[in-house]
């Protein structure tokens, strides 16, 4: 597994930021370096997510936000990734790095954590930013700019883990250091 991560870390041009309680659950904690946008803001849900500070510089030089900089990483690396969104958001500026349909590996694992957690099974809630299939194995990165992981994002991992859909070390908090 060492070998997986080290290949995460690579796509990302990510650092290893050590390890944080999620839930009663400890995960590793990857920080990666992206430049803070200072150009206009449309500052809409259908546009930017309204994510105000936390646009930043995409590597085609355009307004982005973390989430599609990580798929964006993952996908160039070779990896099958997308934004799995709880809420829809930004569609019109970012639609092709956002999974409206999930795949069927990442789709059968959130229905699984939904109906444990007496959610709807086509339910979103709590699952990570960012999933990202290699083969047949799917890891989960959840994405902050300087927030910490919610109760529910704990509670979905709980019930992934319970429900052994993923393990523990599949599943990292990402972290944007960002730059001005």
């Amino acid at each position: 597994m060492a070998g997986l991560w080290d290949k995460v870390i690579e796509a990302l041009r990510a650092t290893d930021a050590g390890v944080i309680a999620l839930g009663t659950h400890r995960v590793r904690q990857l920080e990666i370096p992206l430049a803070v946008w200072t150009g206009a803001r449309p500052d809409s849900l259908g546009d930017d997510c309204r994510k105000r500070g936390g646009l930043v510089v995409g590597s085609d030089g355009e307004m982005s936000c973390t989430e599609v900089e990580v798929v964006r990483r993952l996908r160039t690396a070779g990896w099958d990734a997308g934004w799995v969104q709880g809420f829809p958001c930004g569609r019109a500026r970012w639609s092709r790095w956002i999974w409206q349909d999930l795949p069927a590996r990442v789709d059968t694992t959130n229905r699984r954590v939904q109906e444990a957690l007496g959610n709807r099974a086509t339910s979103r809630s709590g699952h990570p930013d960012v999933a990202a299939i290699v083969g047949d194995l799917l890891v989960c990165l959840e994405c902050k700019v300087g927030d910490e992981p919610t109760a529910t994002q704990a509670r979905w991992l709980a019930a992934a883990v319970d429900r052994r859909v993923l393990a523990v070390r599949d599943f990292v908090v990402l972290r944007a250091r960002l730059l001005t």
